[in-house]
């Protein structure tokens, strides 16, 4: 198993982590592939090379293709996840990550986590 440890000082949005995640070694290709089994339209890929004050780095942009984006709740993402074409493990560990991203989000505004609208991350 590989491990990897982030210093994440100030945060890291999700492009970002992609992007690293792909400078690490995860295949473009295989990333697409596997997103593409999920039952999700209306958005395109765009990976690529950038440099910015002498460092250089994978840059993943997600474009939608209609910019009105519908907020999903837990059960919509876990619906998303388990209809998608990857491995048990895989869908475990993302339903894992999306119940603590709604836990935490319930525990700030107040909610239970059943009732917290994924923004951006769900949309």
């Amino acid at each position: 198993m590989i491990t990897a440890y982030l210093d994440c000082f100030s945060g890291i949005s999700g492009d970002m982590f992609i992007g690293a995640l792909l400078d690490a070694g995860l295949g473009a290709e295989e990333l697409k592939k596997s997103l593409d089994t999920l039952p999700l339209k209306g958005y395109h890929l765009r990976i690529k090379r950038e440099k910015r004050h002498h460092i250089s780095g994978t840059r993943f942009l997600v474009n939608l293709l209609d910019k009105k984006q519908v907020p999903r709740n837990l059960a919509d993402i876990r619906n998303i996840i388990q209809r998608g074409d990857l491995s048990t493990p895989v869908k475990e560990k993302a339903i894992q990550i999306f119940t603590k991203l709604a836990d935490i989000e319930g525990k700030i505004h107040s909610l239970p986590p059943e009732e917290i609208r994924f923004h951006e991350v769900g949309a």
